[in-house]
């Protein structure tokens, strides 16, 4: 392939149509990149390709073994994608179930282990900048994005972040060796524990702290304090939700090029109660 597979095998319960989605991956990639091409690479007649999509033929061991090494799946993956046309080859329904068993188990283990990593991503300040840099600008390796963060961080940081937003399909790596995002826009997954949300909470509000120290004109810090009943309080904190909103809507409709990554923070909290 041209570019890197980025199709997860493990939502697939059937490599047919794992296998259609890669191939129009690839033409999506590439016009020129057509059904016939991908056959020929595979050392197959187009035909029995098309028979092997459509259902018509099963995979040999020998041709999963030759798809595996040209999507470049993994140890893992190619774990998988073979248990899924072993499945398709089942003698009777014993086997099955108990092919069936152990797709649903490596299907859990990924999930718990993209959970991990989601959790990781909020551990360090940087993976969300890191991300939200490349809707300004691209970079090629970790030694020159490590200079473009504000506070700068480490070649070493920089590159770790470039594996883990890579592990969770968040940035692609181009054919030129740019990096690009995947999806313009992302929300925390609802598996992250509560604990690991605050703690990046924390860091970003140090950050916060640290900013008093800029110029005024590029950065904006100001602090209320108000005397306000519990209904006023819910009313003040569906105004946050409703204005978060609204600076999302701006980002995703500007029509003007980002020039920046900035962090917008929201804090309403009690300093005194009165009972």
């Amino acid at each position: 392939m041209t570019t890197k597979n980025h199709i997860d095998i493990y939502q697939y319960c059937d490599y047919r149509t794992y296998l259609q989605d890669c191939f129009g991956a690839i033409k999506d990639s590439n016009r020129s990149l057509s059904q016939r091409y991908v056959a020929l690479k595979l050392g197959l007649d187009p035909s029995n390709l098309t028979k092997i999509i459509s259902g018509k033929r099963k995979l040999s061991f020998e041709q999963m073994l030759d798809f595996a090494s040209f999507l470049k799946l993994s140890k893992s993956q190619k774990e998988y994608f073979e248990l899924l046309v072993r499945r398709d080859c089942a003698q009777d329904e014993k086997e099955m179930q108990a092919l069936q068993k152990k797709i649903i188990s490596r299907q859990r283990m990924k999930i718990a282990a993209i959970n991990k990593k989601h959790a990781e991503y909020f551990q360090k300040w940087y993976h969300a900048a890191v991300r939200e840099l490349l809707n300004v600008t691209s970079f090629y390796n970790e030694h020159q994005l490590s200079q473009m963060l504000n506070p700068k961080i480490s070649p070493f940081e920089a590159k770790k972040a470039i594996e883990l937003l890579e592990t969770l399909n968040m940035i692609n790596k181009e054919s030129d060796g740019k990096y690009s995002l995947a999806s313009k826009f992302i929300t925390p997954d609802s598996d992250v524990p509560t604990e690991v949300i605050h703690a990046f909470q924390k860091q970003m509000m140090e950050l916060a702290k640290d900013s008093l120290t800029m110029d005024k004109d590029s950065r904006d810090v100001s602090t209320m304090t108000l005397s306000l009943s519990n209904e006023d309080f819910h009313k003040v904190k569906e105004m946050i939700s409703e204005f978060r909103k609204q600076l999302f809507e701006v980002a995703q409709n500007s029509a003007q090029p980002p020039q920046g990554v900035f962090q917008v923070n929201f804090q309403a909290f009690p300093v005194a109660l009165v009972k």
